[in-house]
């Protein structure tokens, strides 16, 4: 077994950057050779209604976003090719929420939250996960999650 020097990001087919107030619904994204929708930066981004399936890594990747919302999506059979990728990833952000997703038929974790801070994840469904890796979850926390104790003051 070997494993690379530096980690790196699948890209995403269809990206948003620092956006402010986007809405994705309805939306479906199959059959690609990466993952379907990836978010970094921004604020108030919706994810609605969408269906994510047969993709050769995860459905939605977020990253050091606030406010954004993942909600009535179903994501199954990703992961295809890079099979460490979660169905629904949510790294670093601030005040996202991740509610009503349906997660199917993944290699590793159904939905994964990085180091966050007021970020909420209600009442997903995850099944069928966890199929060729280890040391996971139908939903994972990973990192930090929420404000720490604060010193001095009051």
């Amino acid at each position: 077994m070997t494993y690379p020097a530096d980690s790196v990001t699948i890209p995403a087919c269809i990206r948003f950057e620092e956006t402010a107030g986007v809405r994705v619904e309805g939306c479906r994204f199959t059959r690609l050779g990466a993952s379907g929708l990836g978010v970094s930066g921004g604020e108030g981004l919706t994810v609605r209604g969408c269906d994510f399936d047969t993709l050769s890594a995860g459905g939605i990747v977020v990253s050091g976003s606030r406010g954004t919302t993942l909600e009535d999506n179903r994501v199954r059979r990703v992961g295809l090719e890079f099979s460490g990728s979660p169905g629904i990833s949510v790294m670093g952000t601030h005040g996202c929420v991740v509610a009503n997703n349906e997660v199917s038929e993944v290699p590793h974790c159904g939905i994964v939250v990085g180091s966050a801070d007021g970020t909420r994840i209600l009442r997903n469904l995850t099944v069928n996960t966890m199929q060729v890796l280890a040391d996971g979850g139908g939903v994972y926390l990973a990192g930090p999650q929420g404000r720490g104790p604060r010193c001095g003051g009051t």
